[in-house]
């Protein structure tokens, strides 16, 4: 607000008109009465923010004799027709917690462009967009455009406040911090050290799942000769897990999900390339391929004259059975693999390749999660949907662990193959 008001100041001594218009946009005009409004409010502006049109207009008068300085518009972006109203004639935008945060769905970088281009046709001494933001993901947006060198737009400025910078907060309540989040290396990330992570925007659906326990520190190769096992859930955003088995330990090699393209897009260009990558001897050997496949693909036919584990017959064969059909065993299976460890070590039995089984990752962390209202309460028992790919994945996991992990499975008549569980084989 401080900001407005100079950048208000600098125009007025340049000689254009007054008051500078500016956009205020949150993810809902809602979050905008929990925050704006009662900034807006406070004693230290001296009631000089006046508010009408039911608090969607703001205009700050500096005092009674004075001209207008700022003439504030407050928006959401949560709808379309609020994405429509985002089409004004402003000197400025302010676009407050633009990053999801627990119970914020942050702003889109569509609406970021709706904003942007409604600015320009007024003469003034700039034009900027301001952005404020907690860390966000790493590959959300706002990160992308004004932090990661790989991505920084032209024109784009982001400045960054320090761990412990704050001299009033005490070291100790760092320190404390640090301490607690041990087991949340996510949180740490975000909360405590001042970098990137996950924001939780739900309930965890992977409860037991530690990212400094159930992660590889390096790169986990495929043993030769070893059975591959595959999770494969289906749709139109696919994903697959792959894995092995090996001495007790459970370990994914890698995660692949797709963004959209069908079961035939997927295994062309990223499944098949991968294995040709990593172990490119299975290619020849499908009888060390098992796979289990979301029942719902006698269905599917979303990309293909042919359904999809018919496709996944055609480009790699192996040993193919349906997996759960229900969430409960699902749920199962997912929550007891955490708990697992290696025979007579002590522990954990599984064991998520850093790098290309990050997706998984980041799903199990937090990205899959249950449904959530405004107070944080859970709406559902069973996890968001939509949420690609985060619940692709997960459920790819569920049916990787059916066949990685057999004596974990509930009653079989809970699951797609009905009272016929044994294996189906495709060569």
């Amino acid at each position: 607000m401080a900001a407005m008001l100079g950048h208000a100041d600098k125009n007025r001594e340049l000689g254009f008109s007054l008051p500078v218009p500016w956009l205020a946009v949150r993810d809902s005009f809602a979050n905008h009465k929990v925050t704006t409004i009662e900034s807006l409010n406070k004693p230290m502006w001296g009631g000089r923010w006046r508010l009408y049109d039911n608090n969607h207009l703001a205009v700050f008068r500096q005092g009674p004799n004075s001209k207008d300085l700022v003439l504030l518009k407050l928006a959401g972006a949560d709808k379309l027709d609020s994405l429509n109203k985002l089409r004004q004639e402003v000197t400025g935008v302010w676009i407050q917690e633009a990053a999801p945060v627990e119970l914020s769905g942050g702003v889109s970088e569509t609406a970021h462009g709706i904003c942007n281009s409604s600015k320009g046709r007024i003469p003034a001494y700039c034009t900027p967009t301001l952005l404020d933001f907690n860390y966000p993901d790493n590959d959300h947006w706002t990160w992308k455009r004004f932090f990661d060198p790989k991505s920084v737009q032209p024109g784009c400025l982001g400045f960054r406040i320090p761990p412990r910078e704050n001299k009033h907060v005490p070291l100790s309540y760092w320190d404390d911090m640090e301490l607690a989040l041990a087991n949340r290396p996510d949180l740490k990330r975000r909360l405590a050290l001042g970098e990137p992570g996950a924001v939780v925007r739900g309930p965890q659906v992977a409860v037991g799942f530690l990212e400094n326990r159930h992660v590889w520190p390096a790169h986990l190769p495929v043993l030769k000769g070893e059975p591959v096992l595959l999770g494969q859930d289906g749709g139109l955003t696919p994903a697959t897990i792959i894995g092995q088995t090996i001495g007790g330990m459970l370990r994914i090699n890698a995660a692949l999900p797709c963004a959209r393209g069908g079961m035939r897009q997927h295994y062309e260009k990223s499944v098949i390339p991968w294995i040709k990558r990593n172990c490119f001897w299975l290619l020849d050997k499908p009888e060390l391929i098992r796979g289990c496949y979301d029942p719902s693909f006698p269905d599917d036919e979303s990309d293909s004259d042919r359904n999809p584990l018919m496709e996944i017959q055609a480009q790699l064969g192996g040993h193919w059975q349906p997996g759960p059909v229900d969430w409960e065993p699902r749920r199962e299976l997912l929550l007891s693999s955490f708990g697992l460890t290696v025979p007579q070590e002590f522990r954990p039995a599984l064991m998520i390749d850093a790098v290309d089984g990050d997706p998984l990752v980041q799903a199990l962390s937090t990205r899959w999660h249950y449904p959530m209202d405004h107070d944080g309460i859970a709406t559902s028992d069973k996890p968001k949907q939509p949420n690609h790919p985060w619940e692709d994945l997960g459920s790819a996991y569920c049916y990787w662990l059916y066949i990685a992990v057999p004596e974990l499975r509930a009653e079989r008549t809970a699951f797609g193959g009905g009272n016929d569980d044994r294996l189906h084989e495709h060569d």
